[in-house]
């Protein structure tokens, strides 16, 4: 099926040497995927208006680039080993839709309220007479009447915008104050905001102006997987209270021992991590990603290794003692050591903790 991929894959899919292979592999997500992984991930966080806090946004920016960065590398990998599952016909519009979904996701998850309320904002724009969304020459998508589009109206500033938010004479002015407007009419509040702008307005500062009126705010969770523990009060037909518990008593128990084990010498926590499995051998890194324990960049961090290199090598996970013997540039045995005595330091200090290992 090379035939029908994309040109700047078939080098990669072609070769059969393995060094060439994961050379190659590695241009691709360098030289091609990361650029515009990074590019639209800033772009879309940053742009989303749900940070207050810088440390929190760029955080989240190097996570998501990890998590898309992984996904590529794994659709990628799949593609060498299994060429009759598919091909990718335009490598980076393949990458450009992962980076997107990946930020959807996120956001969707960490700001359920503010996801919706977006989602209804973008289905009055472009079902309801007289709205219309659209992207200027910056690919910004643009809210705001039907005609500004064809006069090419200037964008709103977001100071503006934000005097509505800020100033309760202005938005007393614009009609919008409870007294004078029903909130409950989502058509006729866009109506007056437009009218008070007099331009179309950048998406997310019209959703953050309309959750601001509705006084919709989400408390974000800290991980996807806080999002997933934040359902309980909504599912107490099916999760009885003792359920609930039982698993924020393991996810406690888990953030306790990735702790610890973080704190293990490197080679220890590296034999230990890099052989990670579970009953069915597969890795269960993965479900430490998964389950928002560590993310793949803090993961990667443990094992002191680029974001870049530990996306390589996560097909191939979970290792055997050889081949980690090989990273380490140990023997085979010095490996099973490293893991035994990761094991019993662990054992012990969980013990402390009043938790089994």
């Amino acid at each position: 099926m090379t035939d029908q991929s994309d040109p700047l894959l078939i080098p990669f899919l072609q070769a059969t040497d393995e060094e060439e292979v994961d050379r190659l592999l590695g241009q691709l997500l360098t030289e091609v995927a990361q650029p515009i992984v990074s590019g639209i991930v800033r772009s879309y966080v940053a742009g989303s208006s749900n940070y207050s806090e810088r440390d929190q946004l760029l955080e989240d920016i190097q996570n998501l680039i990890a998590d898309a960065t992984v996904q590529i590398l794994t659709r990628l990998r799949q593609l060498k080993l299994k060429p009759e599952l598919g091909t990718i016909g335009s490598f980076k519009g393949y990458v450009s839709v992962t980076a997107y979904n990946t930020c959807h996701k996120h956001l969707r998850l960490k700001y359920p309220q503010r996801a919706r309320l977006k989602h209804k904002v973008r289905y009055i724009l472009t079902h309801k007479r007289g709205f219309s969304l659209w992207k200027d020459d910056h690919d910004n998508w643009l809210g705001g009447t039907a005609d500004w589009v064809a006069s090419r109206r200037v964008r709103v500033s977001t100071g503006r915008i934000n005097q509505l938010r800020n100033d309760s004479q202005a938005l007393e002015k614009a009609g919008l104050s409870p007294d004078k407007i029903d909130y409950d009419d989502p058509i006729q509040v866009l109506t007056a905001i437009f009218r008070w702008a007099d331009g179309p307005i950048e998406i997310d500062d019209l959703v953050s102006l309309t959750a601001e009126l509705w006084r919709i705010k989400d408390h974000a969770p800290q991980s996807e997987a806080d999002a997933d523990l934040s359902s309980f009060p909504d599912q107490k037909e099916r999760d009885s209270s003792s359920e609930a518990a039982r698993k924020i008593d393991q996810r406690f128990y888990l953030k306790r021992l990735w702790e610890e084990i973080c704190q293990l010498p490197l080679e220890q926590r590296s034999a230990l991590l890099l052989n990670l499995r579970d009953p069915q051998e597969s890795s269960l890194i993965a479900v430490l990603s998964e389950i928002g324990i560590a993310t793949v960049r803090e993961i990667a961090s443990a094992l002191t290794l680029p974001v870049e290199r530990f996306a390589t090598l996560w097909n191939d996970l979970p290792m055997d003692d050889a081949t980690i013997a090989q990273h380490l540039s140990v023997t085979r045995q010095q490996v099973i050591n490293f893991r035994l005595s990761a094991r019993r330091r662990l054992s012990r200090r969980m013990k402390t903790l009043g938790k089994p290992f």
